[in-house]
């Protein structure tokens, strides 16, 4: 029986062996295709992370640009005019929107 070819040693074995054979080879198969949907799944999660990471990072670093210029009294108060429309006692404002 050791001198036996593939073909003869599968005939050679019993249903019940077979049958677990086949199973086994599809459970396998099956556990192979899950596995390569969630890694799909968590490498497309893993690039919308990294985007978020780098716009976060770039927000970090405008507002930490913005914090340091408005250290400055000057830009302090050209920033308070422009966004917040402010102005002094003694002056009118008028907003002219395109």
């Amino acid at each position: 029986m050791l001198n036996l070819n593939i073909r003869e040693r599968w005939s050679a074995l019993s249903l019940r062996t077979k049958v677990l054979s086949v199973l086994s080879v599809v459970v396998a198969l099956i556990a192979i295709g899950r596995e390569l949907v969630t890694m799909a799944r968590l490498q497309y999660e893993n690039a919308e992370l990294r985007e978020r990471v780098n716009y976060y990072e770039e927000r970090i670093r405008e507002d930490s640009l913005l914090i340091l210029n408005l250290s400055s009294p000057e830009y302090l108060e050209r920033y308070a005019r422009e966004k917040y429309h402010m102005h002094a006692d003694n002056e009118e404002i008028y907003i002219i929107r395109k």
